[in-house]
């Protein structure tokens, strides 16, 4: 509450920006179930249902062209009223990068191609106020796994060989893709973190989104939201490709759910591992200079274990 003779603080707005595949859900969830206690706390808070489900539909204006300038109106008004006597807004949605399945990454080694102008568009869209990117990044072999992983399970049947077309996920480059973030946001901060490290870094990420004030409020629940195909639920699945081949893409997903849940990795069965030892080492080294070389970028925060 601002009293007379003092200077509002300016609002803060973090985007929590993903990446896909780095337990975003996991963290949205818990947003979620504490979303009473963080409006207590100043906070107002859009996460995926409210931009995608309730009509908002921010990624799909993000893509527009040409620009709706009605709908971008809705979005704005949106956004300002929820801002309006918050101390900050956090807007979680990790499609503001784009989907996780374009052609353009694999034939361009690009991570997220067109990240770079979709933010432009956000920040025409956003009240004022000083504003944080957050983004968690993971190994690039990984990273390419579990998005062929979640392709199959959304009903988009293909062999992993033909979905990486060639792709060494080596090349495909965090840096780069926080360079672009960078110049369609100028001004804003940045925080990241490595995925791999989100399991003993929990509190760290939810404190640079929130404060520790908002941070103590929110609690991350155990195991994966949305866990990938263990190596025998893959297997099946491709036994069965050519039975699935015309069944369309609803019969796909419930088949490749329904493997899912048979060889449950929770269960023992080990995740699946398309690549060879070699391609992932390299993409290993690749990933460990990307983030040493972030972390020694001015106005750059990378939160770590230890």
């Amino acid at each position: 509450m601002s009293h007379e003779g003092t200077t509002p603080l300016p609002l803060e707005i973090v985007l929590h920006l993903g990446a896909h595949k780095t337990a975003t859900t996991h963290l949205q969830l818990a947003l979620g179930r504490a979303r009473a206690a963080l409006a207590g706390q100043g906070v107002a808070m859009f996460l995926p249902d409210d931009l995608r489900r309730n009509g908002l539909r921010l990624a799909d204006c993000l893509s527009a062209l040409p620009e709706d300038r009605s709908h971008n109106a809705v979005i704005r008004k949106a956004l300002a009223d929820a801002a309006r006597g918050a101390r900050l807004l956090l807007i979680s949605e990790e499609n503001i990068l784009g989907s996780a399945h374009q052609p353009a990454m694999i034939r361009e080694a690009r991570l997220y191609p067109d990240a770079e102008a979709r933010l432009a568009r956000l920040r025409g869209l956003l009240p004022a106020g000083r504003v944080t990117i957050t983004l968690a990044m993971r190994d690039p072999a990984g990273f390419l796994v579990s998005a062929y992983s979640q392709r199959l399970l959304s009903g988009r049947l293909e062999a992993f060989e033909h979905y990486r077309d060639g792709l060494d996920p080596a090349a495909l480059s965090w840096h780069k893709l926080v360079a672009r973030l960078r110049a369609a946001m100028p001004d804003a901060g940045l925080v990241l973190w490595a995925y791999e490290d989100y399991p003993a870094i929990a509190g760290q990420v939810l404190a640079a989104m929130l404060g520790r004030g908002g941070a103590r409020h929110v609690r991350p629940g155990p195991g994966r939201a949305h866990p990938g195909l263990s190596a025998a639920a893959h297997a099946a699945l491709m036994a069965e490709a050519p039975a699935l081949a015309d069944a369309g893409p609803e019969a796909v997903q419930a088949r490749a759910r329904a493997l899912r849940r048979q060889f449950d990795r929770a269960g023992g069965h080990a995740p699946m591992t398309p690549l060879d030892e070699a391609t992932r080492n390299r993409a290993a080294v690749a990933y460990a200079q990307e983030i040493a070389r972030l972390a020694a970028e001015p106005g750059v925060r990378l939160l770590a274990k230890g």
